[in-house]
């Protein structure tokens, strides 16, 4: 498979065209569209826990950056106040929201919304609600070069490979049980190391560390984390049925 990465670690001089006019404001239309996605499940929540206080919306994140790419999900954050012993609801409903298909879907790229009890420092965040830029993205002069990166994600693409091809598999190719949940241990260690290198360098966009499991979730994450995966999960549920 032939890859661009310039489409993975990309630098543009303006923000993301399909979002936002040529003086940084978003577009009505999308504006309208996040509002929809972010009162729908406001809406949902309150309905549940009226003790929950509503003091944004926002859309955060790289798709907001000048590092955009048609990878980025849309991210939209629901910014809430919430009594302390409602807290641990917050991880419910988002683990919810990342299980249920949003009837709402606009400008062309996934969305992916959150609960939020405050918004998210060091990032580019903009107030759906006031329609105005809570903290502005930077444009970056050390971003990383391509011809720097490439290598590197060969190796690391290479390392992931090779950890897979050593586990223990069916006749069909297909994994074991075991080699299941040790392969699913292995990509939540590798986004483990993703998320502490992002929190370890605020200049994200600059880490390469930080931007090695992205881009290998970006071009493989399908066959990985949608069908290898979940085919070797269904043949093993299968095969025990039949036992």
């Amino acid at each position: 498979m032939q890859v661009d990465f310039n489409d993975h670690i990309r630098y543009s001089d303006k923000l993301n065209p399909i979002i936002f006019d040529d003086d940084g404001c978003l577009y009505s239309p999308v504006r309208d569209g996040a509002m929809k996605v972010a009162n729908y499940w406001w809406n949902n929540a309150y309905s549940m826990f009226p003790d929950f206080q509503l003091k944004d919306f926002i859309i955060f994140g790289d798709i907001i950056s000048y590092t955009y790419s048609s990878f980025n999900d849309f991210s939209i954050g629901v910014v809430v106040s919430v009594p302390e012993r409602c807290i641990p609801y917050l991880d419910m409903i988002n683990q919810t929201l990342m299980a249920t298909e949003i009837p709402y879907g606009f400008i062309g790229h996934p969305i992916h919304c959150s609960f939020l009890t405050s918004i998210p420092e060091g990032i580019p965040s903009y107030s759906i609600i006031k329609n105005s830029w809570i903290e502005k993205p930077e444009k970056r002069d050390n971003l990383i070069k391509v011809d720097d990166f490439v290598p590197k994600f060969n190796m690391y693409q290479r390392y992931i490979h090779e950890y897979v091809e050593n586990l223990p598999k069916h006749k069909n190719g297909l994994l074991t049980i075991e080699s299941c949940k040790l392969f699913e241990a292995f990509l939540n260690d590798l986004e483990k190391k993703s998320n502490e290198a992002w929190l370890r360098d605020p200049d994200h966009e600059c880490s390469i560390d930080y931007m090695l499991f992205r881009t290998f979730k970006e071009i493989e994450g399908c066959m990985y984390f949608n069908s290898y995966l979940s085919d070797s999960i269904n043949y093993n549920v299968n095969r025990l049925g039949k036992c």
